[in-house]
């Protein structure tokens, strides 16, 4: 093999290379929303209206965790916030928990087995659950939102830990 013959062996390689690796996009970027994002407005459930943004000027903030039963890992986030919250004694974060499980009977009998508070949680109507889910960047993945007064996403999928640290001090 010749010296030309290297030379290109070598520039093959990094164009395919370069390619292959320009093409991948990060998984985290493809799912959801990021912190700056506004929430996009969602006022309305099939039973009950509720906002998800405090009132504007309170100084108070709002974490939105999406979950579902047929999801194990957001359910178990669910239960993890509602103790967290009931354990809580500020009143600077309001909790809201949207379940995005197309049936209502079993959004319902999940909050029972779960020793879940039936308070801070909604459902979404069935006829309005794909369109939520776009909106909110949730196809791939269930995402918790903490959010400002003015529906700025502070940070995407805060522990109880950070909450504690950054927010509740």
């Amino acid at each position: 093999m010749n010296f030309k013959g290297i030379l290109f062996g070598i520039a093959a390689a990094s164009v395919v290379m370069t390619i292959g690796t320009s093409a991948v996009r990060p998984a985290d970027r493809t799912s959801g929303l990021e912190a700056g994002d506004v929430l996009p407005e969602m006022k309305v459930t099939a039973e009950r209206a509720y906002d998800l943004v405090p009132a504007e000027n309170s100084n108070r903030y709002t974490l939105v965790h999406f979950w579902a039963a047929y999801d194990a890992e957001s359910r178990a986030e669910n239960v993890v916030w509602d103790r967290f919250f009931a354990s809580t004694v500020s009143d600077k974060i309001a909790y809201r928990g949207i379940c995005l499980d197309p049936d209502e009977e079993v959004f319902t009998q999940t909050l029972t087995l779960d020793g879940v508070d039936a308070l801070d949680q909604y459902s979404t109507p069935r006829d309005k659950r794909l369109d939520l889910m776009r909106s909110y960047g949730l196809e791939q993945k269930f995402h918790s939102y903490l959010v400002d007064d003015r529906g700025v996403i502070l940070s995407v999928d805060p522990t109880p830990e950070e909450l504690e640290r950054f927010y509740l001090l």
